[in-house]
Parts: structure tokens; sequence; C-alpha cells
């Protein structure tokens, strides 16, 4: 058992090196879209077999897009990490005007919304039926709906950054963490958001705090509460209390159903392994997750250009300049409320709640006032404007991206061409 803990330990601690202090920070996405297809008959999904065929024809997109599907048939995007902001949007724009292009020919449509409002999770099915996926489906289905909802209806932004060494690092995990009920709200994209306040209207945030609270870490225990507290042994904690869903492929001793890890330490024989730890740990899904030399921001809703690079600008700032990430933290850190409380208030209140509001306005004023502070050419040249319309467009106005789409119309697409940038203004 005292083995185990061990190497439990030494993995959470690999999740939490740092990024090399000699090179430059870098920034990621991981980009998810609903493939759809809108025929007469009404809205038809996409299978995982058809979007591997459109990936086959965009070039660009095998060489440098990373292509993964959800197990609701998702595609996400996730090109390799790059020096600038700037950068990553030029890239961004490029691959999805490359997979559009041969989409559109088979009459295939990619939404960027954080739930399908579409489709119905049994109308869309597990497309992706693997032995990990199942074992999920059987251990969220033992818990509620939420769990099919959020694997085959919902879709992110997550945005990659990389975690720094030493205090720096430190501040930089909690201030991610405490930005999450204020952001998740801001970026929250679907239409007529108002209705959020009503207790039977779903929205992606909602579905994922009732999917299994043992492993979505909104009561932030799982990052430590001070400044230079122990995150590793935080971690460890929130995954001994998670329950395991774990792979029992060629395993000759079988895993409890819905056990907390620490329970099957307590009562295993040859298991878990160091193998079943390993997995374990990705089946961890907390509001920023540490992935082994950078931090893995998941609470923001999937959203269409050009307003993709809003957050990403929002976040390195308040991350990777100085200045700005101790002011956030400083502001952030005089709320009495408890983050649990708040990620409640950010569900079913959004925008319209006090609290929540008034974090994210203040989020907007620190980042608009550190934009200068990160190396030149670093952001795109229009940052300012893009996050001010941002804020005018749909923070001040209670409005999302999504209240701008057409969703029944078949030529709504993602397509990006010509002199279009993700930061091109409306």
């Amino acid at each position: 058992m005292t083995h185990t803990h061990t190497a439990l330990t030494r993995l959470v601690g690999e999740l939490f090196d740092p990024a090399p202090v000699d090179v430059a920070p870098q920034v990621g996405v991981e980009l998810e879209l609903f493939p759809m297809r809108f025929a007469r008959g009404g809205p038809q999904p996409v299978t995982i077999d058809e979007l591997k065929q459109i990936v086959s024809c965009a070039r660009r997109v095998q060489a440098e897009g990373n292509v993964t599907f959800e197990p609701g048939g998702q595609l996400e995007l996730s090109p390799a990490p790059v020096a600038t902001v700037q950068a990553l949007v030029r890239q961004v724009v490029d691959l999805l005007d490359d997979l559009c292009a041969g989409a559109a020919a088979q009459g295939v449509t990619f939404k960027a919304e954080g739930i399908n409002r579409w489709l119905t999770s049994d109308q869309i099915g597990l497309q992706k039926d693997t032995e990990r996926y199942r074992n999920m489906q059987r251990h969220f289905d033992a818990i509620g709906t939420a769990g099919r909802e959020m694997m085959r209806r919902t879709a992110s932004l997550q945005v990659c950054l990389d975690l720094l060494p030493g205090r720096a690092g430190h501040e930089q995990w909690r201030l991610l963490n405490l930005c999450g009920p204020a952001l998740a709200a801001t970026f929250t994209n679907q239409p007529n958001l108002p209705a959020l306040t009503k207790p039977d209207v779903e929205s992606r945030t909602r579905i994922w705090q009732a999917v299994d609270g043992s492993r979505t870490g909104f009561d932030g225990s799982q990052f430590g509460w001070q400044i230079g507290s122990d995150r590793i042994n935080a971690y460890c904690d929130f995954a001994l209390r998670a329950e395991a869903i774990p792979l029992d492929a060629d395993q000759v001793e079988a895993s409890p159903f819905r056990a907390p890890l620490a329970q099957w330490i307590a009562s295993g024989h040859c298991r878990p392994t160091l193998a079943d730890l390993g997995h374990h740990l990705t089946t961890l899904f907390p509001p920023v997750r540490p992935r082994w030399r950078y931090l893995e921001i998941r609470y923001l809703d999937a959203l269409p250009p050009p307003w993709l690079a809003t957050p990403i600008c929002l976040l390195t700032t308040l991350s990777y300049a100085p200045a700005a990430r101790r002011a956030a933290l400083e502001t952030l850190q005089a709320s009495r409320v408890c983050l649990s409380e708040q990620w409640w208030r950010s569900a079913r209140h959004g925008l319209r709640d006090a609290i929540v509001r008034t974090s994210a306005e203040a989020l907007f004023a620190i980042t608009s006032a550190h934009l200068h502070d990160l190396p030149e050419s670093y952001l795109p040249a229009d940052a300012t404007a893009l996050i001010e319309r941002y804020h005018d467009r749909f923070l001040v106005a209670g409005r999302a991206p999504a209240d701008e789409d057409t969703p029944d119309d078949p030529v709504t697409s993602w397509h990006v061409s010509g002199e279009d940038t993700l930061c091109a203004l409306p």
C-alpha cells in the first residue's frame, strides 16, 4: 500500500513539473467542434468514419492539426503549442480553413458551442466505442444522465499554458482555478443566456457539475488553499477520493465498480498497478488540469471566430504578465464566497450573479491594463480592440456568440477565407 501511494505521489509530481526556464512560455489550444449535417429532414450527426475521410483530404490538418475525436464524435483540433498567441491564432485559422473547405463539399458544417442544441444524446450515440468510453458510460450511468450528456453533447475550448517555475507557478495555478467561475460564465456560448436562471435549462458547466463530483473538482480542494501549499499532496488526495474507472482488458484481477482509488488500494491484491494509477489520473477532469509542464484550462465553451482569440489573450496575459497575475489574485482572493459556491452561482445564474459579474469585469480590466506587459508581437495587434469588443458586445449585453448564429441555415459554416483572421472584428 505504501509503495502504491509513493508511486501515485511520484506520478502527480511529474504532472506539476514546470516548463523549462530557458524557453519563453508557450501557448496551445484544444478546440472541440460539433460536426453537423443540416438536411431537409432536420439536423443529422456525422460519423467519425465520415470525419476521417474529410480529414484525409485536408493536408494541413493532417500534418499540424493532431485530430482526435471525442466519444460523441466531436472533432478536436490540438495543434502543437507555439511561441506566441499571434502565431497560434494564424495557425488555427489556417487549419479551420483547410478543414472546412473539404467538409463543405460533403455537406458538413462545424459548430462551436458549449452544448449540442440540435441533437439528443440518444441521436448521437456513443460514436467512439472503446473500452475507455464504455467503462466511463457505465460508471456515469450509475450516477445519473449527465455523464452521457457530457460525453456526447458538450464541446470546449481548452487553453494550454506552460506551468511557470517556483512561486510564479503557484500563483498561476491558484489564479487559473480562481478565475474559473467568472470566465466560464463570460464565455458560456449558447443562445439566450438569461434562460440559464431557470432550473431546467441545461448548459455545459451545469452538465459538468452533475457528472461525478469525485473527479470534476468543482469544490476546489484539489488545488490547495494557500500560496506555497503543497499542490502535489492536494492533488493526490483528490485522486485518492475519485472513484476509479479502470481498464480491465487482459487483467487477471478485476477492479471494483465505483470504488474510490483509496479504497481500491486498500482492498486490492495485484492491482492497482502503475499503469492503473496512470490511467486513473487521465480520468480526472478538474477545471484546471496539470499535464506535465503545462496547465490545461478546461472551463471554456467552444467559441467560433472571431471570438476564439479573446479568452486566449485574456488567460495568457493574466498568467504570464507578473503584475497582471498578482493584481488578479489579489482581487479574486478578496471574495468571501467560497470557490464551490461561486461555481454553483456561475452555472445557474452566470453573469447575472453580482459576484461572478464583478470578478469578470475585474479580470477584463486587469487584462486590458497589462496587455503591453507581454513581449511585442506576442499577442495579435488588435488584441485590445478584440477584448473591448467582446466585453461590450457580450459581457455587458448578457449575450453569447451563439446568439448570432443561424442554426437552421445549412450554409452556416466555419469557413474562413481571404484576409479574415480569428481576431478580425465583425
